[in-house]
């Protein structure tokens, strides 16, 4: 597997799948007092929806999260500018820079059907 679908599998994985997860739990089982006045208001509507509700926002979540790493990785990989920036941004592992991760990216996310 090449460098850059490796890299974009452990983004969707990590930074999509695994927070969402964290997230999941947190608006469960999280401490509404500790919680900062947003996050413990989530909480409290997030407890009171049917799980089959939860389920569905949880989903959008994942969305959420997809689309936001996706246009990350369009400004440093070229495809999307930022205004404001003439220049272009690039991002670099271990010497080769990285064009191609958003497509990767999406691919994976197609490929485990997140927006069925």
């Amino acid at each position: 597997m090449d460098v850059e679908a490796k890299i974009a599998e452990a983004f969707l994985n990590q930074m999509v799948l695994q927070s969402v997860e964290d997230y999941r739990i947190s608006l469960l089982h999280g401490d509404e007092a500790k919680a900062v006045p947003v996050y413990g208001r989530a909480m409290r509507i997030f407890r009171e929806l049917p799980s089959e509700k939860q389920a569905v926002l949880v989903d959008f979540l994942k969305v959420v999260a997809m689309d936001a790493i996706s246009g990350v990785l369009g400004a440093v990989g070229g495809t999307t500018e930022l205004s404001g920036f003439e220049e272009g941004f690039h991002l670099s592992y271990a010497g080769k820079t990285m064009k191609d991760l958003q497509e990767y990216f999406l691919v994976k996310v197609e490929e485990k059907g997140l927006l069925g």
